[in-house]
């Protein structure tokens, strides 16, 4: 299972490469150094508050996004969560899943 500031860490690594931005100019925007930058995203550093907010605004993005996660958990677990929601889901939701569903998979 991977700690929070592993997870922080994927997140920035991922936020970082979409804006094609080298550890680097992240560390310039961010007011940090670039070890730094990648200690983080090895989530082998701790951070602030203060270089949180940094981050997200070099990245341009919310600071709530760097602790979106969602897309991390693996297979089983996405798995698991899908049949809760379908567990739950009245008929017409199911009838509306289903279609969705099958026009993304075939």
């Amino acid at each position: 299972m991977s700690t929070e500031l592993e997870l922080l860490g994927k997140r920035v690594r991922t936020l970082r490469k979409a804006k094609k931005m080298t550890q680097e100019q992240l560390a310039t925007v961010a007011d940090s150094g670039a070890k730094y930058i990648s200690e983080l995203e090895r989530g082998e550093a701790n951070v602030t508050i203060t270089l949180i907010s940094k981050l997200a605004e070099g990245l341009g993005v919310a600071t709530s996004e760097l602790f979106e996660n969602d897309h991390e958990a693996d297979c089983q677990e996405l798995k698991k969560e899908i049949n809760r929601m379908v567990s739950e889901a009245d008929d017409e939701k199911i009838k509306l899943l289903y279609r969705v569903m099958k026009s993304i998979i075939q």
